[in-house]
């Protein structure tokens, strides 16, 4: 078996990451004779999120490759009783899931004024990012790009956005082939070309 690979795909609104993200997974899929899987962070709550889910599991549904799809907008790492060695999974979108476990339903949502609170919840993304990497053949991790603009307040943007960039750099750190989305042109930041 080759060993497992971990590839970031980032991009701003509609940027065409997550399309390009699915055909990264399906030729990852047939190189390595893999089960697809993906894990959709995203929750349900108005009619945009709505109109965004219904697309991508008609995306899926479309697809050449049959997908499971698992739906976890916290606790990540639960997928992994799931996956195999031949498992290709796609995470959707790293941005959603950090704003599900910084901003839980039913807890104060004032903790992400609480350096711990961070950091628990970066180490927490991590763990689920590395262990989901070590029982599967291919992670590939999708993000949104929010930091073209400068962060001019010191609350709670500012907050999530030092921790989306924070994570950004540790996962291209750590993975084979980084790739930037622009108007739908992928722009290879991190790897060689194959």
């Amino acid at each position: 078996m080759a060993q497992s690979s971990l590839i970031f795909v980032s991009g701003g609104v509609r940027s065409g990451k997550s399309s390009f993200a699915e055909k990264l997974a399906i030729t990852q899929a047939k190189k390595r004779s893999g089960t697809l899987f993906y894990i959709a962070c995203g929750r349900s709550g108005d009619a945009e999120m709505n109109e965004r889910i219904a697309r991508h599991q008609n995306d899926r549904k479309s697809s050449p490759k049959a997908w499971m799809t698992l739906e976890y907008p916290v606790a990540i790492e639960r997928a992994i009783p799931r996956l195999d060695s031949s498992s290709i999974v796609l995470l959707d979108c790293l941005t959603t899931l950090l704003n599900n476990e910084m901003f839980p339903y039913t807890k104060n949502m004032d903790e992400w004024k609480s350096p711990t609170f961070l950091a628990s919840v970066k180490r927490k993304i991590i763990e689920g990012i590395t262990e989901i990497r070590e029982h599967a053949s291919c992670l590939i991790i999708v993000s949104n790009e929010v930091l073209h603009d400068p962060i001019i307040d010191n609350g709670v943007n500012n907050a999530y956005s030092k921790m989306i960039g924070s994570l950004h750099q540790e996962i291209v750190l750590y993975s084979d082939k980084a790739y930037v989305m622009e108007a739908g042109c992928a722009v290879l930041m991190k790897g060689e070309t194959e």
